[in-house]
């Protein structure tokens, strides 16, 4: 048996039960509404929107950044016209800040709460790193110049300029 047919058998296990059908049910409708969504948004923000929730009629759309969220919020009429077949009547938009990059957050459960995709965690890059550890030895406060080493040490490891 193929690992495929492994999930499949388990998802038809899981069918079984009233109560996680209905979980089940649910989070596949919002994976189609995810994919609905990043097809009606630019190119540009597709990658900064981590996930979708639709509660009473309310589609919020979650985005890693209020950089993104600020473009998105310009886009909201848009969306609700293309998804007013899906029942969505209002957009709300939101920021989920990514805690660690490839991980999603287990507290995050239940209707309306689970992450779809991990919200783009934002790395900096050599020549940022290399100006934080610069200014960090430049500085008199210990406590900034720790700071800033931190968020050096904690930022690094992206390749995209800032």
């Amino acid at each position: 048996m193929t690992k495929r047919a492994g999930l499949t058998h388990i998802r038809d296990l899981l069918k079984h039960n009233p109560r996680l059908r209905r979980h089940l049910e649910w989070s596949d409708r919002e994976r189609v509404l995810l994919d609905q969504v990043l097809t009606g948004l630019p190119a540009a923000l597709r990658p900064h929107c981590c996930d979708v929730t639709l509660i009473h009629h309310s589609l919020t759309l979650f985005f890693d950044s209020s950089a993104w969220a600020m473009r998105a919020r310009f886009l909201a009429d848009d969306l609700v016209r293309t998804l007013q077949h899906e029942g969505v009547a209002k957009v709300i938009v939101r920021v989920r800040v990514a805690t660690r990059a490839g991980r999603e957050d287990p507290s995050r459960g239940g209707p309306g709460q689970v992450p779809r995709r991990e919200c783009r965690a934002h790395r900096l890059s050599s020549r940022a790193v290399t100006l934080l550890q610069d200014a960090a030895a430049g500085m008199t406060d210990v406590a900034l110049a720790h700071a800033l080493r931190h968020l050096a040490e904690s930022g690094g490891g992206g390749d995209q300029p800032s």
